[in-house]
């Protein structure tokens, strides 16, 4: 039996979703053609009616009744007891994901499981890596995969770990209490007082917090509460957090990147010119995406040109467009330039390694840095360069590396 429905209103939640009707049908069990008829017609069965209610957390009463084009519903009273309608549009803010990601499937597995939990915990994980290697991207594709395990809000927030002046926990905290109460008309300024606040916001609430970009555990830590509360934080510095699942993200493998400029480029180029483009990115994917995009984008340029430019000077060919974000020489001096700020010394120490023209070991380091290599400070330091993701590690071989897109940035530092 098909019961009439509010079209408005499901397309109005749909907005407020960030949902495309593709989307609710995954969350609904349903199929896309089954979405798309209820909507056409603005009738559905029963179970549907239902499974699509319950997809969009919303009482079936708010989406039933009225004809194709009918003026929304009342607010449903216990809706708008529990969440005030003037922050419902604040409370889901995932960016969208990219469509042609390739890779991490092995990361996405084990942070989705993660983040489903296991009976009841709370699901927290941490991504880690160098500027470029996509962070990011990963945790947004992430969001998206169990968004509909957290129907009481999914916000996101760059915490700007890699500027002069990142966001405090204070602000931050802030800024998700009034996501949820947008009509609280004052909130005290310190993070002892928000605190409590904060907490009392999201006990009880199946929430996903997003926590972009973060500095340090000192900026985060607080900021992981709530018994239902998911969580996943990206940061350029490994993060010790009690119970957060930590994970690095390593570069593309050679195969991986082929594959995603050769998605972007589409039948531009052959294979060979391909792969000399992506050996040149290093297996950086902020690199290849650029670089993919120079070469769809700039026409009138061959991928002989291309090429040459970039055995030429590549910091200054892979960039595209205006966006800071697409220039990777910007992206990844994001990161030097932190390291000065918190430890010119170190940044000296990083500075001497660009002289090696492949890997090394820790004598290696200890010799440029005219120190006893038995002295424990040199793995110390070493390990701080890697924790920030300015060297890379090799666990089976235990040598260390910078990426071929950092060392000029290490032999220019203070210069």
């Amino acid at each position: 039996m098909n019961v009439p429905i509010n079209v408005q209103s499901i397309k109005n939640k749909l907005v407020e979703l960030g949902w495309t009707q593709a989307e609710l049908a995954e969350e609904a069990n349903l199929s896309k053609r089954t979405v798309e008829t209820v909507l056409s017609r603005g009738t559905a069965a029963l179970e549907s009616l239902h499974r699509i209610a319950k997809a969009l957390d919303v009482d079936v009463n708010v989406i039933r009744g009225l004809p194709l084009d009918a003026a929304p519903s009342p607010p449903n009273p216990a809706l708008r007891e529990a969440v005030p309608p003037t922050s419902l549009g604040r409370l889901f803010q995932l960016p969208s994901r990219l469509l042609d990601f390739v890779g991490r499937e092995a990361e996405v597995r084990e942070l989705v499981t993660r983040l489903r939990g296991d009976g009841g915990r709370i699901g927290l994980s941490a991504l880690k890596g160098m500027g470029g290697v996509g962070k990011t991207t990963l945790a947004v594709l992430v969001a998206h995969e169990v968004k509909g395990l957290y129907p009481d809000a999914q916000l996101f927030l760059d915490l700007q770990g890699m500027q002069e002046r990142p966001v405090t926990a204070g602000e931050a905290m802030a800024r998700f209490i009034r996501d949820f109460h947008p009509e609280v008309p004052n909130l005290p300024e310190s993070e002892a007082e928000l605190l409590p606040i904060y907490r009392h916001t999201l006990a009880g609430k199946r929430a996903l917090l997003v926590l972009d970009n973060a500095k340090d555990e000192s900026q985060v830590k607080n900021l992981i509460t709530g018994d239902k509360t998911g969580f996943i934080i990206t940061s350029r510095k490994t993060l010790a957090l009690d119970n957060v699942l930590s994970v690095r993200l390593d570069l593309l493998s050679p195969e991986q990147s082929f594959a995603l400029v050769r998605g972007i480029v589409g039948e531009r180029g052959t294979d060979d010119e391909l792969r000399q483009v992506v050996a040149l990115c290093d297996g950086l994917p902020l690199a290849l995406r650029v670089a993919g995009d120079f070469i769809r984008l700039k026409t009138n340029w061959t991928l002989a040109n291309y090429i040459q430019a970039l055995e030429t000077e590549r910091s200054r060919w892979l960039k595209v467009g205006g966006e800071q974000s697409k220039d990777v020489d910007f992206v990844l001096k994001l990161s030097s330039a932190q390291l000065v700020r918190d430890n010119a010394d170190l940044g000296l120490r990083w500075h001497y390694l660009s002289d090696w023209p492949a890997d090394f070991a820790s004598d290696a380091a200890a010799a440029a840095w005219d120190m006893d290599p038995e002295d424990p400070a040199v793995l110390d330091d070493l390990s701080e360069l890697v924790d920030r993701s300015m060297v890379l590690f090799d666990e089976k071989t235990f040598r260390y590396r910078l990426h071929d897109l950092m060392k000029p940035i290490a032999a220019g530092l203070f210069a």
